[in-house]
């Protein structure tokens, strides 16, 4: 494989993006270039390892250090959702990049994430990796999912009856107070900052975290233009002429992912978060989406998924 450049990797987007398509074994939307390039280019580190063969595909990693070691991590080095080798053949591509990599200096210790357990990825990189260096399994990556994949009836009827009667009640106490504004067709920069606005109004924009936290605002301005236009899905809770909460996810083939939810802390009595979530879970399911992913696994968002699933990581040590 050929050893490229990150400049060269962001210029072949959609190459990379073409691979994923045809990856089994991995979270599509997480290592998909929305993701997987924007939380790099937010939070990750170079100069980058990039490996490229236009028939096996791509591995991906970027730097970080860990206990004094040099490390490489896919592209995705905070949440760990993102594979770092996308191919059609996972065993030929996984096999020549450790073949490759074994020959380039200044690493001490891969993280290999995003892998779907039991799969042939994750075989791949088992049996790529284990014939020359030591093996770790590390965490797994656990992410909230609502199945929509028979419509929304399903969902709907499998929740409990206090949960269906509290969303319910808050349709009810919502009609003539709260409007449900539309945003996905606003320009992205238009759009961010019509969302932090709202942010710096919530209890997580009053702890400084959200999206007001400086690198998280620059980490979804790159998400927002990357899924742009077409595949951005936002939603804005308006009270009075005012901007009282919002949602925010975005598509990838029949997946939608959420990104952020958040509502202003003065309105928190009118369930804002619980109305804005049963709004887009409506919306999806009507537009044909069978899958919304949560993202990960948190308490608050047991009571709307349907299921977990997992990726995870093996750690090479060399």
């Amino acid at each position: 494989m050929e050893l490229v450049t990150y400049p060269t990797l962001k210029q072949e987007q959609s190459s990379w993006d073409a691979m994923v398509e045809v990856t089994t074994g991995i979270d599509h939307w997480s290592t998909g270039s929305d993701w997987a390039f924007s939380t790099h280019e937010t939070w990750g580190a170079g100069p980058e390892v990039i490996l490229n063969d236009s028939a096996l595909g791509w591995a991906g990693f970027g730097r970080l250090s860990s206990d004094g070691a040099d490390c490489l991590i896919g592209l995705d080095p905070v949440w760990a959702y993102a594979c770092p080798f996308v191919g059609p053949d996972a065993k030929a591509l996984v096999k020549q990049a450790a073949d490759d990599l074994a020959l380039i200096p200044g690493w001490d210790v891969l993280f290999i994430t995003g892998l779907v357990p039991a799969s042939p990825m994750f075989d791949a990189v088992v049996g790529g990796f284990g014939r020359r260096h030591q093996l770790f399994r590390g965490p797994d990556a656990i992410r909230c999912v609502i199945d929509l994949s028979h419509g929304i009836d399903p969902w709907w009827k499998a929740k409990s009856e206090k949960f269906r009667r509290n969303i319910r009640r808050t349709r009810r106490e919502a009609e003539g107070q709260i409007q449900i504004e539309i945003c996905d067709d606003l320009y992205a920069p238009l759009l961010i900052e019509r969302l932090l606005a709202i942010e710096t109004r919530s209890w997580k924009g009053l702890e400084g975290s959200g999206i007001v936290e400086p690198s998280s605002t620059e980490g979804y301005r790159r998400i927002v233009d990357r899924l742009t236009p077409g595949r951005v899905r936002a939603a804005v809770a308006v009270c009075d002429g005012i901007d009282v909460g919002y949602i925010l996810g975005g598509i990838r083939d029949s997946t939608y992912r959420g990104l952020q939810l958040s509502y202003v802390e003065q309105y928190a009595h009118l369930s804002i978060g619980h109305l804005l979530q049963d709004h887009e879970i409506t919306r999806i399911a009507a537009q044909g989406l069978t899958k919304y992913d949560l993202g990960m696994e948190m308490e608050y968002k047991a009571r709307w998924t349907s299921t977990t699933e997992s990726t995870a990581t093996v750690v090479v040590r060399r």
